[in-house]
């Protein structure tokens, strides 16, 4: 008889990505501070803790989709943050996932103090840059994180990710003007000129994604 197959995640491991994908999600959403800012709301989170720590408890790879989902689903449960969900997933998967290569490194198995400060300083450091990017389009337009996408998955996964990472990224918008339309009658009274263009009303979804 033939040797089955070993599956790439085991029961544990999925139950174990959830759980902790939980965590991280549970801490974002009721263990910060919001700050209004000019360029959006900021957050001060003990998130990221969480994220490295599922490095560390997970490895690479399972932390690094236990962190990014958890912060994914986050984020399409907020409509400001929800067209970049799939940035978020992107940017903390890459997170613990950098805690969890340090950390696992040769056979330290996250037992050794020392490296695992240095994975998290490495993952913390790391995160903070990638979220200053994410800021400076000039500097990564969407194509380049299509690009990574399909540097981190197989074909299929980076055609599915990249392709909902689109959609949201439009109909995100879309849908957020569709919910705040009666804000046009108080921007249109003071400018009048706007009405031209501004007319509250039903817009086909479908053209939104196609243009």
């Amino acid at each position: 008889m033939m040797e089955s197959k070993k599956k790439v995640f085991s029961l544990y491991d999925i139950v174990m990505i959830g759980l902790m994908a939980a965590v991280v999600f549970v801490v974002t959403m009721f263990l910060s501070i919001r700050i209004p800012t000019p360029t959006g709301t900021t957050m001060i989170k003990l998130a990221n803790a969480f994220v490295l720590l599922c490095g560390l408890l997970l490895g690479p790879v399972r932390g690094g989709l236990a962190a990014g989902i958890g912060s994914m689903i986050f984020d399409l449960m907020t409509p400001e943050y929800a067209p970049e969900a799939w940035i978020t997933f992107l940017r903390f998967f890459l997170m613990a996932w950098l805690c969890g290569v340090i950390a696992y490194a040769g056979a330290a198995a996250a037992k050794k103090f020392a490296r695992n400060l240095v994975a998290c300083l490495a993952g913390a450091v790391f995160s903070s840059l990638l979220y200053m990017l994410k800021g400076l389009t000039a500097a990564v337009p969407l194509s380049a994180l299509e690009a990574v996408g399909g540097m981190l998955f197989p074909l299929p996964g980076a055609l599915a990710l990249n392709t909902a990472g689109v959609a949201l990224a439009q109909a995100g918008p879309y849908w957020m003007g569709r919910l705040r339309q009666t804000d046009l009658t108080a921007l249109t009274a003071r400018f009048p000129r706007l009405s031209l263009y501004l007319r509250p009303g039903p817009r086909p979804g479908r053209t939104v994604f196609l243009l």
